[in-house]
């Protein structure tokens, strides 16, 4: 017999975890799907954020923050170093293990269940058809024997829903979240996304270190062709001695791997650093996609492309679009009314997606050249020490109005 619920989220990244929480704190029956053995883990993620992420969290603040760099000196091609005063920003470095087996919690705390190492293979409701394998999701042709739902939606449209995994067992549900990374399958089972094409994706390495020769209160940046090519290298400070020291560059352009670029980097900058570990991934860096939802499919986080191209950072949008869906979920689990799913396309839209094209456009700009990122540079030099005397939220120079209320 399938096991039921009302909302299947596939992915327990900050979208996927946070979609739970809220979708279980209005009463619906959660259900997250995770191939990953352990929550949190491995990391791939250079760890830094702002503090605004409490907003859209059902927690308060805990062990998760390890620090509050106040300061970040920037390296630009011509060697000519300068710090900017970020203290106004409010920018935190997280332990996302700890960080998000504490979201986790708090969504069991409400009633999620948890199914981890199991890969979604196929959608029920519609039969969604899909062939080939994406991003570690299996897509194995149409599924066949996932119990549709068969809910009366808006006055006698039918809707159902629910997943396929990898050992056999079938999940009815009537409605599913993908939260499921850069290649979501989800969004590749639903017909929602494609994909990304090479310049729109990046790749990534980092290392986390040990050592004495970090400043607790600053965060590093570097750019220029010798060290990472159309992207930047950076060092973010953790508790004590550890940091996590890492190199981005774009998915084109004929330059070495990332984990090359940095390994170069590390052996001339830091020789006298210990590495304790290594990860290495895609980062998405291209354009948020036009719709996130299609019949019973919701999509939010990497999964829908909700990352600023810019810097390649999403744990910001992924927490709020994680809310707005879990919020529409938990409505719709009550009614079962379709406006729900179309008003958290519209929200999430109106929230964030302008200013994530916008981060699209400067990146196609800033990364074109060393020479136009010095320029970029310049301009940052000159107006860094006016940002703490802005009377508007400095962020919203970078983000736009709707990403920082």
């Amino acid at each position: 017999m399938a096991r039921e619920a009302d909302v299947v989220v596939v992915g327990a990244g900050p979208a996927g975890l946070n979609a739970a929480i809220r979708a279980s704190k209005a009463g619906a029956k959660v259900l997250v799907v995770d191939r990953k053995k352990t929550i949190g883990a491995p990391v791939h993620c250079g760890e830094g954020t702002f503090a605004r992420i409490l907003k859209p969290l059902d927690m308060e603040e805990g062990r998760w923050v390890v620090n509050r760099p106040e300061n970040m000196l920037l390296h630009p091609p011509n060697g000519k170093e300068f710090n900017i005063d970020i203290s106004s920003l409010n920018v935190i470095i997280l332990d996302r293990v700890l960080f998000e087996q504490e979201m986790a919690k708090r969504a069991e705390e409400l009633g999620t269940e948890f199914i981890l190492e199991k890969t979604v293979v196929g959608l029920g409701g519609g039969g969604v058809k899909a062939g080939g394998t994406t991003g570690g999701v299996k897509a194995g042709g149409e599924v066949e024997g996932v119990k549709v739902g068969g809910v009366a939606v808006d006055g006698g449209e039918r809707m159902g829903g629910g997943v396929a995994l990898d050992d056999g067992e079938k999940i009815t549900s009537h409605l599913v979240i993908g939260c499921d990374g850069i290649e979501s399958g989800i969004g590749r089972l639903s017909g929602l996304t494609k994909p990304l094409p090479l310049e729109d994706m990046g790749s990534a390495a980092q290392y986390r270190m040990e050592g004495d020769i970090w400043i607790e209160d600053t965060v590093d940046v570097f750019v220029g062709d010798k060290i990472a090519p159309g992207g930047y290298a950076w060092v973010f400070p953790k508790r004590g001695k550890l940091a996590n020291v890492g190199a981005g560059v774009m998915g084109v352009g004929g330059h070495p791997p990332a984990l090359t670029l940095l390994r170069r980097f590390v052996e001339e900058r830091y020789p006298d650093a210990r590495i304790v570990d290594t990860m290495a991934g895609c980062v998405p860096v291209g354009p948020p996609i036009d719709t996130a939802v299609k019949d019973n499919v919701m999509l939010a986080g990497d999964a829908a492309r909700h990352a600023y191209a810019i810097a390649g950072g999403g744990i910001h949008s992924a927490l709020w679009a994680g809310a707005m869906a879990g919020d529409a979920a938990g409505l719709f689990a009550q009614d079962k009314q379709r406006v729900h799913i179309r008003e958290y396309d519209e929200n999430w839209k109106a929230f964030m997606h302008k200013n994530l094209k916008k981060s699209y456009a400067r990146k196609a700009k800033m990364y074109s050249s060393e020479k136009a990122m010095s320029r970029f540079m310049s301009g940052l030099k000159f107006a860094a020490p006016l940002i703490k005397y802005l009377p508007i939220d400095p962020l919203r120079l970078w983000w736009g109005k709707h990403d920082v209320s």
